[in-house]
């Protein structure tokens, strides 16, 4: 299995220093992690900046590509296609969040036992990466809270098989709803997601933002 961990931002080099940091060294430590728990899994990292600045933050080299888009989901649109085309999976990531060092691997487990789309419970956190609250999502019916419009999927920790975007693609349009409409037409399309208990993604909250979550 190869992964693609695709970072779409709209020019996060503005973001605090440490941010980046902080998330850079959780995608170092999950990558070390998969390493020892699941050897055949190999990598490639893919930064996309659809804001005006045209600078990368240094993540990959090789793998940055730049030019001004609407929004995140147009984004999101952009580095799939790109990424999917080497990758069979892409593990979503917000440069300004960081995540447990065993999320790529316990979601990689989820996706082995058969989900199409996984992801799990969160931490909020504030700018200095002090808890704010915890989600509690794992034991719900991700279809009950989706049709009540409560997104409880954590787009920017979640992990996607590739036939998945084959078939459907993200609405541009549709933003700041796209992710809720998604995962709803994801269900409707017989796909299926799962929420690990876990809180493997530390979600922060601050001003600069792009979206908005549960």
């Amino acid at each position: 299995m190869k992964i693609g961990i695709v970072c779409y931002h709209k020019d996060a080099f503005k973001y605090p220093p440490f941010w980046l940091l902080q998330c850079f060294q959780s995608l170092t430590d999950n990558v070390s992690a998969c390493a020892q728990l699941h050897p055949l899994v190999r990598f490639e990292f893919y930064e996309f900046n659809y804001g005006e600045g045209g600078r990368s933050m240094g993540f990959s080299k090789e793998n940055y590509r730049h030019y001004p888009l609407k929004n995140y989901a147009a984004a999101m649109n952009y580095v799939y296609q790109w990424a999917f085309e080497e990758c069979d999976v892409v593990a979503n990531v917000n440069v300004d969040d960081y995540y447990h060092p065993y999320r790529f691997s316990r979601l990689i487990e989820i996706l082995d036992a058969g989900a199409d789309i996984a992801s799990s419970n969160y931490c909020l956190v504030d700018e200095t990466g002090n808890e704010i609250r915890r989600t509690d999502f794992a034991e719900l019916s991700v279809a009950a809270e989706l049709s009540r419009g409560n997104n409880i999927i954590s787009n920017p920790c979640h992990m996607m098989k590739k036939h998945v975007f084959e078939r459907l693609k993200f609405d541009a349009d549709l933003v700041p709803k796209e992710d809720l409409e998604y995962w709803r037409q994801c269900l409707a399309a017989g796909f299926t997601i799962k929420i690990a208990p876990e809180h493997l993604h530390y979600y922060r909250i601050h001003a600069n933002q792009s979206g908005n979550i549960c």
